[in-house]
């Protein structure tokens, strides 16, 4: 089986907003306080009990390598553009770093792993942390036991539940890190998950007859009309989902949707309604997850094949290329991001510099007026208006909101009420702008991957971490990856673009392959030789072997394809012989 989640807006609630969004609150309640009990008993506690003195040397190690990235971090600043890792005191300061690292692995490795090991293995270790555990769920429960008592529907609570045993409590125990709580900022969502006889149809929603979810049935013009007005016109309807109960009666939360395109047959297993704020103004959405019948993906050799080279390349007028292709038919192209799209990107990322350089201003202003004034009570209580180092853009419009005129404060009033304004605009400009360029690339991206699922039968692409490749490098490596690269990878989203491009492909049951990823750029697809060379500097390169000039991204893509039609295919040279 197969699950797929259809995705569609709605409008604000026109029946029991207020219960909605006292379940977004308590759901928020209820996540924070599990972050507090997994915070306090499964890192810090976990910390106290299987603590052994060798840790405190490790640490001592790993602060001191902190130091002298951040000594080399702030040296490399002060002197950014005359290439000061390479001066003498950088050298010296890597040297350190590079002895310091070896020491730490093998400290930890010789002295420090072997007495953990044999620390916890003691048996009243045990016992502690069994009792630790234990205590845990206990508190769990009792967590569990008052937000129902507050109002928290089972749904939501479950739902919090499931992410946290399978997803997120074993990644922060892994990394041994603590979870961050999340402020009530109006953002959410209420969940259902439909379990056994709750399970409906796919039909059975427009029946009017569940207890869980309701939908007001649309006229199938909505989806068949060639008209994109008639569309439109017929496509509203209305969802009723159940948020809360009262004894055994529902307590439904009514919305205005717009069911663009009709359920798949299958089983509906869970439904969310979903509540954004975009630049201060709520956006919600439901998500409807059908469970259907799972299409094989099967190789259809009836097609031709094609492979992918997914990356970001800055290209000339500020062009950005986040794929190149090429088939076993011998065609072959790209995916531009255009200029015009790369230059809203950039927009978004200088109307927050602007936003910070007002903040900087009105702050030193702030600062000098405090300490230099005298000020009611209610001021001096924020604390943080006394430290110039504060970046809380949220803290000064807070403040501003609440401020309580009195005397003297004539000039710096009048300068915040102004910075106020003129911040509500620009948060509001970047943030429309930022949702709009990201639905913009999000359709370009599934254009291009269901063409893909269309015309191919088989896709291969490389298999790299991509995550790796967001990694910000360590002080020591210098500037092997730079700001503008970077910049240009947000910009891009290859991940995105992967993970779209390969639900398509699943979707329509086509086969999918990643490919081992080594020389594909380096090896020349003429001659066959592996000559490494300097990827980022030149787009275009002559094989010095061949003499075969090729562009970088073209070569890899044709790599690709034949390597994963070498692995998969044995007359490749049937398949390959238009190329």
């Amino acid at each position: 089986m197969a699950y797929i989640v259809c995705k569609y807006g709605c409008r604000r609630p026109t029946m029991n907003e207020d219960v909605f969004m006292e379940q977004l609150r308590l759901r928020r309640l209820y996540w924070n306080g599990l972050v507090e009990l997994h915070n306090r008993y499964l890192i810090d506690r976990y910390r106290e009990i299987t603590w052994v003195p060798e840790r405190d040397v490790l640490d001592g190690m790993y602060k001191e390598l902190e130091e002298l990235r951040e000594q080399l971090k702030q040296g490399r600043q002060k002197c950014r553009g005359t290439g000061s890792d390479k001066t003498k005191h950088g050298k010296e300061l890597k040297a350190k770093i590079k002895k310091l690292e070896k020491e730490a692995g093998r400290y930890y490795r010789d002295v420090y792993k072997p007495a953990y090991q044999k620390h916890k293995a003691q048996e009243h270790i045990k016992q502690e942390l069994a009792a630790n555990d234990q205590e845990f769920s206990e508190r769990w429960k009792q967590l569990r036991c008052e937000m129902v008592e507050q109002g928290l529907y089972w749904g939501n609570y479950d739902d919090i539940n499931r992410n946290y045993d399978c997803y997120i409590r074993r990644q922060s125990l892994r990394k041994g890190r603590h979870l961050k709580f999340r402020r009530w900022d109006g953002t959410g969502k209420v969940h259902l998950r439909l379990m056994r006889d709750m399970i409906l149809s796919a039909s059975e929603v427009f029946d009017g007859k569940s207890n869980w979810v309701q939908i007001a049935p649309v006229d199938e013009r909505a989806w068949t009309s060639e008209s994109r007005r008639e569309r439109r016109r017929h496509c509203w309807t209305k969802i009723r989902v159940r948020i809360q109960s009262e004894g055994r009666r529902p307590v439904w939360g009514e919305l205005p949707m717009c069911m663009h395109r009709p359920l798949p047959a299958g089983e509906i297993r869970t439904v969310s309604v979903r509540r954004e704020v975009i630049a201060g103004w709520p956006r919600y959405s439901v998500s409807i997850g059908v469970m259907v019948p799972d299409v094989p993906c099967k190789p259809d050799d009836s097609r031709p094949s094609v492979a992918l080279d997914i990356g970001w390349r800055r290209l000339d007028k500020n062009r950005v290329r986040v794929a190149y292709w090429y088939s076993s038919d011998g065609a072959h192209g790209e995916v531009i991001m255009e200029e015009e799209t790369v230059s809203q990107f950039l927009k978004v990322d200088d109307l927050r510099s602007i936003r910070d350089n007002y903040f900087n201003e009105i702050k030193e202003k702030l600062v000098s007026f405090v300490r230099n004034n005298n000020i009611p009570e209610w001021l001096k209580e924020e604390r943080y208006i006394w430290s110039p180092r504060w970046r809380s853009i949220v803290k000064l419009v807070k403040l501003v909101k609440k401020w309580e005129r009195f005397s003297g404060d004539e000039e710096i009033y009048r300068e915040l009420e102004c910075w106020y304004r003129r911040e509500r605009h620009l948060y509001q400009y970047e943030a429309n702008l930022r949702d709009q360029i990201h639905a913009r690339r999000w359709e370009q991206y599934r254009v291009f991957s269901s063409r893909v699922a269309r015309w191919f039968g088989r896709v291969y692409m490389e298999d790299i971490d991509l995550s790796r490749m967001s990694r910000k490098p360590k002080p020591e490596d210098g500037t092997a990856v730079s700001t503008l690269p970077n910049r240009y990878r947000v910009i891009a989203a290859p991940g995105e673009f992967r993970s779209i491009l390969e639900s398509a492909c699943k979707r329509e049951g086509i086969y999918v392959k990643r490919i081992e990823p080594q020389h594909t750029t380096q090896e020349c697809h003429g001659c066959g030789r592996v000559e490494k060379f300097n990827a980022s500097a030149m787009l275009e390169r002559e094989c010095p072997h061949c003499g075969l000039r090729w562009d970088q991204d073209f070569n890899a893509a044709k790599n690709i394809l034949e390597r994963g039609l070498d692995e998969d295919v044995p007359e490749r040279e049937r398949l390959m012989a238009a190329v």
